[in-house]
């Protein structure tokens, strides 16, 4: 009877230091887990931001009753779509009809750390009403702002079909102030009747939209 109970107890004893040696491992392994998942790196894409020119009262140009700043949200929204669907982290300076400063626009592009900033906004000539085409300007100072230009204008008078006015150098406020890589679209002339036809034509805005995304993409 005494060997019984001996057993009976070295056998419970055996279970429970078992039991514990279990629980000790397991939470050793957990804590393992949690350090490892930190230690991971993680990853960032990076940032491009669209910045819809002009906006709240700040109608920029106008024609026939239609308002440019109406048209660069139009462009810049599609464009942002193509772009999410794409994997990239894009970000608006504005997504509905509100004034934003020039300066306001380049901090925010800073505050969010972007790597690309893209302007988009519509042309207009006072003296030659038959004047067409797409510009893409950038700082000229700017090297890479040059490179983006240069990649975003081809693709861009590609899917559209519109006369290519070629990249040119610009001092605007969101070229110069802008820390990032940094280019302003104009995807065409307002003060032309058949530019503007197309440009108020929403599956020509995507258009425009995608030869801007393609151009960011590559």
């Amino acid at each position: 009877m005494k060997q019984r109970r001996k057993k009976v107890l070295v056998t419970v004893l055996g279970g429970a230091v078992l039991t514990v040696a279990v629980v000790a491992a397991l939470h050793t392994l957990d804590r393992a887990l949690e350090s490892r998942a930190v230690e991971l790196p993680t990853t960032t894409r990076p940032v491009v931001i669209l910045d819809p020119g002009h906006g709240g009262e700040s109608t920029g140009a106008s024609y026939s009753g239609v308002a440019e700043k109406d048209l660069n949200l139009a462009i810049a929204q599609k464009a942002a779509a193509f772009l999410a669907e794409a994997g990239v982290d894009v970000r608006m300076t504005r997504t509905d009809d509100r004034d934003v400063g020039l300066y306001e626009r380049t901090d925010l592009a800073a505050q969010a750390e972007a790597a690309l900033f893209v302007s988009v906004h519509c042309n207009a000539s006072g003296t030659v009403p038959t004047y067409q085409g797409i510009y893409t300007y950038y700082f000229p100072d700017s090297k890479r702002g040059e490179k983006l230009a240069r990649t975003i204008q081809p693709p861009l008078c590609a899917l559209t079909g519109a006369i290519d006015r070629g990249v040119s150098k610009a001092n605007f406020v969101v070229l110069r102030e802008t820390e990032m890589c940094a280019v302003l679209v104009e995807t065409g002339f307002m003060s032309n009747v058949e530019e503007l036809t197309r440009l108020c034509d929403p599956e020509y805005q995507e258009k425009v939209a995608w030869g801007i995304a393609e151009g960011v993409i590559q």
